[in-house]
């Protein structure tokens, strides 16, 4: 779970070698904070987000009820629905 953090790197990654979610595989829940990355999973894993600022269109990870809107400063900003 990653909450007021700001990441800038090359990439943030679920990987299946953790396995700690339900279905077995990893899961990284993001709640707030900066992320100057690509997100990306790996077969099986997982990315959930209810807030954040992102470079990347976090769209695809979004949980149910968020929505990500890109700003005038090409960053995207999620927020419930």
């Amino acid at each position: 779970t990653l909450e007021n953090v700001t990441f800038e790197g090359s990439r943030l990654m679920a990987a299946d070698s953790s396995h700690t979610g339900t279905d077995g595989y990893s899961v990284i829940y993001i709640k707030s904070g900066v992320y100057k990355c690509p997100l990306s999973t790996s077969t099986g894993c997982t990315i959930s987000i209810t807030g954040g600022t992102f470079s990347s269109n976090p769209t695809k990870y979004l949980a149910e009820g968020y929505t990500a809107t890109k700003g005038d400063d090409n960053m995207w900003v999620v927020t419930a629905e």
